[in-house]
Formats: structure tokens, C-alpha cells, sequence
């Protein structure tokens, strides 16, 4: 039986310049709580920023609630005024607004919600102001406008009502001349003028109206005086007044001329008529012969009954 042999075991060698060290240290331990401990911090400040934010947007959203009620509130928000009464709002919505979220502040828990919320608050209360300022001067414009138009139309009715005192209606122009000035201040000198024709037009054509109440031969003659008065449509208007009138006026009297000479004599009358006239003219003329000759025959066979009924007392 072989006897074993047995060698002795001889150490490994490290390969060549590798180097063993052990982990860890006298401080590892406490570096590691100390950044765990940092860890934590950070995760914890994180939270309570979470929680401010989310506070502070709550706040924000009541301040937006109030800030909607105040202005659009049915009958009692600040937007429902109308014209004059919307004067002063943009200050007074402004110092409104600033005031409360002045409120909504002061409840905060740190400066940075304050200054958060102010952030975003002030972002809220500049645009609606620019609404607010828009809508003032909208209300404004308004306001003044119907108070122009009032007086333009006041100017116009003094000046239709004495159509035939001059300096009357000058002072009536220059009223309306004043009051459209400060309609359309701003709005351009074409407007101006624009402005001014119209009226110029209108009143013109007022004072033919009335004229041709009067004497409608006359107003035809004022009119062809004053006809650069007029615009292109107000000359249509104008002539197609005087062309209704006067016309209506010249068959009266034709017709007049027509029974002064001829009387009852409708034949000779008719024949005239038809031989010196054309068109709706004649057609007009002979209805207004017509119509005397109608109303005379009429009058006559009356007179006559009368006369028999008189004549058939007597008898009795």
C-alpha cells in the first residue's frame, strides 16, 4: 500500500498592482444617517411646499370667485351699469380687488404663499382692470353720444319749427355743430362732416316741407336757391316732395282756371283739357274737373228736390 505524501500549500499571490481596502470607515456610519437625515429634510420641505401651493391656489380661486361676482353678479356686479353710472368704476373695481386680496393675504401661513399668491393675484387683477377701463370708456362713449344725439335732434326741431327765421336756424346749426364735436372728437374730420351734412340735409328738407305747406310755389323757388343744401339723396327726396306738392297745387289750380271760364260746361271743359295737357297731368286734371263737376251736379239735383218738396207743400 502507496503511502501518501502530502505538500505543503503555498499562498496565492495578488495579481500585479491590484489593491484590496476595506469598506467602510471610522465616519461611514454617522455619513450615512447624515444623508438620510438630509434626504428626509428635503423630502419634508418639499411636502410643506405642496401643501402651500396647493393652499395658495385654493385661496386664489376664492379670490377669483369673489372677483367674478363683484363684476358680473346679476343686478348688483359692477358691469351691469349702464352709461353715466359707470363712471368711476375702473378705481373703484381696482381698489375692490386690491383690498381683497389684500384679505386672502394676510390669512397666509409664510412669506413665500404671500408673495405666491400676490404673484398671481396681480396677474388677475391687471387684466381685469384692462377689461374694466375698456368698459368705462365704452359706457362713456355711450352716455355722451345719446346726450349728442339728443341735443342734434333738439337743434333740429328748433330749426324745422322756425324755417323761416334765418338767424333762428343758424344758431340751431351752430348748437348741432357743437354737439357733434364732441360726439365723434377723435373719430376724424371726415366723419365730422359726414355728420354735419346729414343734418344740414335733414333740416333743409324739414324747412321745404313746411314751406310747401305754406305756398308750395314758393318752396319750389327756395328750393332751387338753396339746392347745393342738399346731398344727391336729399335733392331726390327734396324734388320728389316739390314735384307732389306743386303738382298737386298746380292742378287745383287748373281746375279753378277750368270753372272759372267754363262753369258747368263740362263738354268745352274736358276738351281743353285733353288738347293743352299730357301724360298724368291730364289724367289729374280731368279728375279734378271731375270731381267739381260731380259735386256741383250732386248739389244741384238736391237744390231741385228741395224745390219740388217745397212746391208739393204749397200745393197741399
Amino acid at each position: 500500500m502507496a503511502i501518501p505524501v502530502y505538500e505543503r500549500r503555498k499562498d496565492i499571490a495578488p495579481l500585479p498592482g491590484a489593491r484590496v481596502e476595506a469598506t467602510g470607515g471610522p465616519n461611514a456610519y454617522g455619513a450615512g444617517i447624515g444623508s438620510a437625515i438630509t434626504r428626509l429634510g428635503e423630502a419634508s420641505v418639499k411636502l410643506l411646499h405642496d401643501y402651500e401651493d396647493a393652499e395658495t391656489l385654493e385661496a386664489y380661486n376664492n379670490f377669483k370667485r369673489d372677483v367674478s361676482l363683484y363684476h358680473n353678479e346679476p343686478n348688483k356686479g359692477v358691469l351691469n351699469r349702464q352709461g353715466k353710472e359707470a363712471k368711476g368704476l375702473y378705481q373703484q373695481a381696482d381698489l375692490w380687488m386690491r383690498n381683497k386680496a389684500e384679505e386672502y393675504a394676510k390669512k397666509m401661513k409664510s412669506p413665500r404663499m404671500i408673495d405666491n399668491f400676490r404673484r398671481i393675484t396681480s396677474q388677475t387683477i391687471t387684466s381685469q382692470g384692462e377689461s374694466n377701463s375698456r368698459f368705462e370708456a365704452a359706457q362713456y362713449r355711450s352716455f355722451r353720444n345719446a346726450q349728442a344725439d339728443a341735443t342734434v335732434e333738439t337743434a333740429f326741431n328748433e330749426a324745422a319749427t322756425h324755417w323761416d327765421d334765418e338767424n333762428a336756424v343758424k344758431a340751431a346749426r351752430q348748437i348741432a355743430i357743437q354737439a357733434l364735436t364732441y360726439k365723434h372728437r377723435g373719430d376724424g374730420e371726415e366723419v365730422f362732416k359726414k355728420a354735419l351734412t346729414d343734418w344740414d340735409n335733414k333740416t333743409a328738407l324739414a324747412q321745404v316741407s313746411a314751406m310747401v305747406q305754406a305756398d308750395p310755389m314758393a318752396a319750389e323757388g327756395w328750393y332751387r336757391e338753396h339746392k347745393g343744401q342738399f346731398t344727391g339723396e336729399g335733392q331726390i327726396k327734396a324734388e320728389a316732395l316739390l314735384e307732389k306738392e306743386t303738382q298737386a297745387y298746380k292742378v287745383e289750380m287748373a281746375r279753378d282756371d277750368l270753372v272759372k271760364r267754363h262753369g258747368m260746361n263740362y263738354a268745352a271743359a274736358r276738351k281743353e283739357i285733353l288738347e293743352k295737357y299730357r301724360g298724368d297731368q291730364e289724367k289729374q286734371i280731368l279728375a279734378a274737373y271731375e270731381a267739381f263737376y260731380s259735386d256741383q251736379k250732386r248739389i244741384q239735383k238736391l237744390a231741385e228736390q228741395r224745390t219740388e218738396d217745397n212746391l208739393f207743400k204749397t200745393l197741399l
